[in-house]
Order: structure tokens, then C-alpha cells, then sequence
């Protein structure tokens, strides 16, 4: 169960899908704020999520009506934001919070986080949970709840341009901050992008004029006076330092690295050379492949150092070999260089005696391994094929598996499922680990029809791993039984995940 201010919240299924919110100790009328209780249940308030109450025994429980919405989480994962659709969701935001003096609530009581706030159709549609609480627990102020989800879905713009994203972060930090103008910032930046000819419909500012409150959609009436007050500039190129704004430094110099890292305008004699060098490094390695195979089809102490000389041997002729390819004056290849720097520590590093030291120093072993049982077959735990390897001798066998030692039982957390005829495993390596068929949001990608884009989520906590739907269309099974969207489920050892046909059976790990 999720903690929230000092709250627990969990999602159950009730004539519709709905998120409650209770207290451990029962949540008590007198820690609720009565006009603001009355003004949620008796009114249908514009962006908010409808709430009902549930008395028992004294105690009270809210239920926030969330079918057929999904978490702002889940729609920032599958669509990338324009810095315009960026500034459009922070003035929506922004115009909820100063709509709030309406209804008499109070802007620090929304729950300004992304798995409190729901979307319907799109990004424009969003509605947000209002917790009528007298005091909630450890909750920031607005601004600084601001910056903190401002941070995060910065991540999700395509493109950084002029300084509107820095202007924003730092008139969040300043003491004199109030909402009002913070909707003056956010439409000034997007009529500097050109959009604020489209915005001035929805949201209208300047004006005394009154409001339709039936329309949801209605923001303010007229942005004219506003746009008016604001100076002509263009739109300015500056550079965010990440030092200052650490969230965006990756997002800030995406498109720098793109064009640095563009080689069309290479000779067309280099880029021969650089195919070259590439095919000598993919030869070098295949034929050492087919040698290490000899000697696992063939074991024994001869062998090893047959294998051994001989890829030496090897290695050193495809050094040699693209020592010549190499351009006059130019600087090293990274495989030529990785290259150098594998025979270097080769010559640098003699082994201290036995062959399991030999192989660790020359790479071929990484860490120590546990005991594999006999005539066990191992695969990656990647969700990829790996090469099958089978126990030699128990006592001097040396097992290769391409650069790496596989332990018996990994530290992580993993998956063991079925695919092509072949049982799998992959790593549950993140803290935060979606199981989907978008390839740019989910980390283990199934192509099942049926799936959702981002179908499931399995999420790492100190002692334990849980799951939990992702408001997929056609559910989720923990041994046999359907999850309700978004509530954790703790995963134990053995247990049985299955989405469509597949099914996934949970270890634990080390």
C-alpha cells in the first residue's frame, strides 16, 4: 500500500475503478476540514476528481473516482512533450491552482505529484486529486512541488530552446512567487514560441470579464490586455549549465551529441579505413570464438594451451594488421585502441598460477563465480540467447561465456518465462522495471497481441518487489488472480505473473 502525506492509498474496484485514501490510526472527521468536505461532495468542481466519503464506525475513508483515466506517470512514458505542450500542461496546472479561491480550497491541499494526477482522452484532459485535509504530513508548498514535477517531466521534451524552462525554475524559487503570475510567465514563453495565438481561447488572461463555469475546458476569457503588456523579444539560444539545473542536462544536450556525433562529413577514404578496421576486429573475434570452441569440445590442459597461443598469436596479428590500416596522423580507432589496451594488460599482468587466475587476468572471467550443478544448461538473463555452456569436470573445469562469469543465482530480482521454445530470464535491474510492447518506454518488450504499450510495472523496494498494473486493457494475473490497476501487489518467490498467454515466474534473486 502506497504512503501519501502520512496517508495510505490503495485502488479497489467498487461499480468503477476508484483510488482511496484512509489512515492507518482511521482517519478522523475532525482532521478533515468540513466546508471543504461538503464543497467536494456536493459540487462537481471542474479538473477534480469526483470524491465521495465512506463513514464507518467513526473512521473515514475517500474515494476518488478514477475510471477510465490513467496516471499522468503512464502518459508522460508513452508521448514525447514540445516544449509548447510542456508550457501548455504547467498553465493548465497552474490555472486549476488559481481557480481554487473559487471554491474556497486551498492550493497547497492538490496533490501535485504524477501518480495523482489523471488523464482522460489526451494530455489536455487532466484531473487532480484535492485531499481536504487540515494538515497533511511533510507536504511542500506549491512552488516547491512545482519545481520538483517540473524537473521530471522536462525529461520527456524533445528539444530545449530560449531560456523559457530556466526563467520558470527560477521564479519558482523566488519567496514573492504567487500563481497569478506564474500564468503571465508560462503565457509569455508560449506566445514567444508562437503558439499564444492558439492558447488564447483556453486560456484567456487579462480580462475582468466573467467565466462560464459549466466549461471545463474554460480557463479565462481574453489574453489580449496581457499580450499587450508583454515586450516584443525573439526567442534567445542559451546554454543551461547541468550543474544548475541538474534534471535537464541530459535533455539539454541531446541534440548537441547528435550532431557531434554525425560522421557525414568523413572522407570517404577514412570511413573505408574505419570499415576495414571493422571487419579485421570481427574476424579477429570469430576466430577466437571458433578456437575457445575447440578447446570446450576437446577440455584438457594441452588444449587450454594450445587455445591460448594460438589466440595470442592471433590477436597480435590483428593488431599488426590495423596498425597498417591506420590513416598517417590520425588519431586511434576505439577498437584499435581497446585492442591495444587487451594485449597491454595481457603482457603487463602475468598470471600468479592456476588457470582460474590465469582467465580472470586476461578477462576471459569477471568476479568470482558459484558453482554451476552438472550438466546444467545456462542462458542470459537479459531476455537474449546466450551461448549454452555445460559443466566440463567438476573439479578443473573452466567454463567460457563470452567475457563474463554467471553465477547460479543472480542478486537481482528476474523473470523466467517461455519464448520461441526456450526458457529465458531476464533481470530485473532497474528500481523501476515496465513490462510493455513500446519499445521506447518499456524495458522488457513483449510483441504479444494484446499488450499494452506500458502494461505492467515492477517496482524494487528495500525488502521486497511488487507489481502492479498500469491500467492495461486487458489486466493483469498474479496467480490466477486479476490485479486492480495500480495497487501494489508484493511478489514472492515462485509466483506467477501472466499477461495475455505468457506467463512469468518471479525469483527473488540473491
Amino acid at each position: 500500500m502506497q504512503q501519501l502525506y502520512g496517508l495510505q492509498v490503495d485502488f479497489t474496484y467498487l461499480h468503477g475503478h476508484y483510488m482511496v485514501v484512509s489512515d492507518a490510526d482511521g482517519l478522523k472527521a475532525d482532521a478533515l476540514s468540513g466546508f471543504q468536505l461538503s464543497m467536494l461532495t456536493m459540487n462537481r468542481i471542474p479538473r477534480l476528481l469526483d470524491m465521495q466519503v465512506e463513514e464507518k464506525d467513526g473512521e473515514l475513508k475517500l474515494y476518488y473516482n478514477v475510471t477510465g483515466k490513467r496516471m499522468l506517470t503512464q502518459r508522460l512514458r508513452t508521448e514525447k512533450l514540445t516544449l509548447q505542450r510542456f508550457y501548455s500542461l504547467f498553465l493548465e496546472i497552474a490555472c486549476v491552482l488559481d481557480d481554487s479561491k473559487i471554491y474556497m480550497l486551498q492550493p497547497g491541499r492538490y496533490v501535485l505529484k504524477e501518480d495523482y494526477i489523471y488523464c482522460g482522452e489526451s494530455l489536455d484532459d487532466l484531473y487532480f486529486t484535492y485531499i481536504p485535509k487540515e494538515q497533511l504530513d511533510n507536504k511542500c508548498s506549491v512552488s516547491t512541488d512545482l519545481q520538483h514535477l517540473a524537473s521530471r517531466c522536462i525529461h520527456r521534451v524533445d528539444e530545449l530552446r530560449g531560456n523559457g524552462f530556466q526563467e520558470l525554475m527560477s521564479y519558482l524559487q523566488e519567496e514573492n512567487f504567487n500563481i497569478p503570475e506564474l500564468k503571465q510567465l508560462l503565457m509569455k514563453h508560449l506566445r514567444l514560441l508562437g503558439q499564444g495565438q492558439e492558447h488564447s481561447a483556453a486560456y484567456g488572461i487579462g480580462t475582468g470579464e466573467g467565466r462560464d463555469m459549466s466549461k471545463s475546458d474554460s480557463r479565462f476569457i481574453k489574453q489580449d490586455a496581457f499580450l499587450e503588456s508583454v515586450p516584443e523579444s525573439g526567442t534567445q539560444s542559451v546554454l543551461i549549465e547541468p550543474d544548475e539545473f541538474p534534471g535537464i542536462s541530459s535533455a539539454a544536450t541531446a541534440s548537441s551529441e547528435r550532431r557531434e556525433g554525425s560522421d557525414g562529413g568523413k572522407p570517404e577514404a577514412e570511413k573505408r579505413v574505419k570499415r576495414n578496421k571493422t571487419v579485421i576486429v570481427l574476424s579477429a573475434l570469430l576466430s577466437s570464438g571458433v578456437l575457445w570452441k575447440w578447446y570446450i569440445e576437446e577440455p584438457g590442459s594441452v588444449t587450454l594451451y594450445l587455445c591460448l597461443g594460438l589466440n595470442m598469436a592471433l590477436l597480435a596479428f590483428a593488431w599488426l594488421l590495423l596498425r597498417r590500416a591506420a590513416p598517417p596522423d590520425t588519431h586511434k580507432d576505439p577498437a584499435e585502441k581497446a585492442m591495444e589496451d587487451w594485449l597491454s594488460g595481457v603482457d603487463a599482468q602475468p598470471h600468479s598460477g592456476g588457470e582460474a587466475d590465469f582467465f580472470e587476468e586476461i578477462g576471459l572471467k569477471s568476479g568470482p563465480s558459484a558453482p554451476i550443478p552438472d550438466k546444467e544448461e545456462t542462458r542470459g538473463i537479459d531476455g537474449t540467447n546466450a551461448m549454452p555452456t555445460t559443466l566440463l569436470r567438476p573439479n578443473d573445469a573452466t567454463v567460457f561465456l563470452g567475457g563474463s562469469a554467471m553465477n547460479n543465482r543472480d542478486p537481482d530480482p528476474s523473470l523466467e518465462f517461455m519464448h520461441d521454445g526456450r526458457r529465458q530470464r531476464t533481470a530485473i535491474s532497474k528500481s523501476h522495471f515496465i513490462i510493455g510492447r513500446g519499445a521506447g518506454e518499456a524495458d522488457l518488450i513483449v510483441g504479444e497481441q494484446g499488450v499494452s504499450r506500458v502494461h505492467a510495472e515492477l517496482v524494487k523496494e528495500e525488502k521486497e518487489c511488487v507489481i502492479r498494473d498500469l491500467g492495461s486493457r486487458n489486466g493483469t494475473f498474479v496467480n490466477g488472480e486479476l490485479l486492480v490497476p495500480y495497487r501494489m501487489q508484493p511478489l514472492r518467490e515462485g509466483d506467477i505473473v501472466k499477461i495475455i498467454t505468457t506467463e512469468y515466474t518471479f525469483r527473488m534473486g540473491s
